[in-house]
């Protein structure tokens, strides 16, 4: 194992080492409130952030001797997507902080655009997918020993089954349920496709069951289902029998004998108002959806519209509460709908690659992710709202799927019809004598 990781990271370029310094400079932040964030002056936490994005960008044009082609594909809607994001600063409510996390995302569709025309492009996709996975792994390890060794600092308070739940200053219970949920669905479907007896296989599968841990002690019930769902497309799609043989009925037997238990595991000791409201965020979609009507076509600024309608009041969320927690929303608020449409026709054509890939039994580490893309989509920032691990993730998917796709076909159309014979490159030798 450790040789493999040094092999891994002897082979990191300066593309991948962009990589990996914008990752930091998002994890570069501390909780302030909307006025705070949108008005507040610079601090030493906006340094740090700066150097590390200044690095990425320094590496990223280092790498831009020659650029992509532009082609009708999804990369090239982000990249729109991605421009007029930089552009909504123009009229942004907080223009400082449009422009950070506007160029934040621009060099993260920078890195995956060079990473497409350097050479051997799916290999280097793929490694852009392990430093995520190594990264949030690195962080989810950090986490759970701080929750070990200092409960009181890693955690807060929880009335559901567990008395409490894992989270930091740094990523949310919500964040550190949806990692484990990346990692699981990644190492469970690396874990199918090796070879049987494998030692690779059987270290997918004990990297699945340790980062299973995570949905569980954040009791985060999108990162759960995620798990869930992820688990049992990739049985279906690749052992249906045992799927059907001895993961159905054990899991309807669980269910139906442990009813009660799952069910207040579940809902964490919340009220049954509170539950069917999703926590709260039915309220939040709703405030969001209004604040989308006031600027319908070019929102308040990529990356600001949530906390420009929390400058007005939070209600009982908490002053410090950054997100309407749906990344339809967030676009919308931020980019309107103008930037919406650019960004929602990357992002379907991405689910469309992503299913087609499933049902061939194609690429499904890659495919499988897009049940994770969905969820934190639609329960959390997701993909569209401002850069972070689900936009990171997103841009190599759809990158990687729509490459694989455009290589298959390439070999497909260069395959002579069945039945057709081949011309001899060169005539026969003549016979000897």
């Amino acid at each position: 194992m450790l040789g493999r990781l040094t092999h891994f990271l002897r082979l990191t370029n300066s593309l991948e080492l962009a990589w990996i310094l914008l990752w930091l400079g998002t994890l570069s932040f501390t909780q302030r409130t909307a006025a705070e964030s949108l008005h507040g002056g610079i601090d030493a936490v906006h340094m740090l952030r700066f150097v590390f994005d200044a690095a990425a960008l320094a590496l990223t044009l280092l790498n831009a001797g020659r650029l992509r082609v532009l082609k009708w594909d999804p990369i090239t809607f982000f990249l729109v997507y991605a421009v007029f994001a930089v552009v909504s600063t123009l009229w942004s409510v907080s223009a400082l902080a449009t422009a950070g996390k506007s160029g934040e995302l621009l060099i993260g569709v920078a890195i995956v655009s060079l990473t497409l025309i350097r050479r051997d492009p799916l290999a280097r996709l793929l490694r852009l997918i392990d430093w995520i996975a190594v990264l949030l792994g690195a962080l989810l390890v950090v986490v759970l020993a701080g929750f070990i060794v200092a409960p009181e600092s890693f955690s807060v308070p929880s009335t559901g089954v567990l008395p409490r739940q894992i989270a930091t200053p740094i990523i949310s219970s919500n964040g550190i349920s949806a990692a484990g949920a990346f990692l699981c669905l990644l190492c469970f479907a690396r874990y199918l496709v090796q070879p049987r007896g494998s030692t690779q296989r059987l270290g997918y599968l004990l990297l699945y069951f340790f980062f299973i841990l995570f949905p569980i002690l954040a009791q985060g019930r999108t990162g759960q289902a995620m798990v869930v769902a992820g688990t049992t497309f990739l049985l279906f799609r690749r052992t249906p029998g045992i799927a059907l043989m001895l993961v159905v009925p054990p899991a309807a037997f669980f269910a139906f004998t442990f009813a009660g238990e799952v069910a207040t595991f579940f809902t964490r000791g919340q009220q049954e108002a509170q539950f069917t409201g999703l926590s709260g965020r039915l309220i939040l979609w709703q405030w969001g959806w209004d604040a989308f009507l006031d600027e319908p076509f070019l929102g308040v600024g990529f990356g600001v519209g949530s906390r420009h309608l929390f400058e007005q009041g939070t209600g009982y969320f908490g002053e410090t509460i950054s997100s309407v927690h749906n990344g339809f929303l967030e676009v919308l608020l931020g980019t309107g709908l103008v930037g919406f449409g650019f960004w929602a026709v990357s992002f379907l054509w991405g689910i469309r690659l992503a299913a087609g890939s499933y049902m061939q039994g194609r690429n499904l580490d890659v495919c499988m992710l897009f049940v994770y893309l969905l969820g934190t989509t639609i329960m959390s920032i997701g993909v569209g709202g401002w850069m972070g691990a689900p936009p990171a993730v997103f841009l190599v998917a759809v990158a990687y799927l729509d490459l694989a796709r455009r290589g298959a076909r390439s070999a497909a159309a260069a395959r002579p019809p069945p039945g057709t014979r081949q011309p001899l490159l060169s005539p026969p030798s003549p016979a000897p004598g």
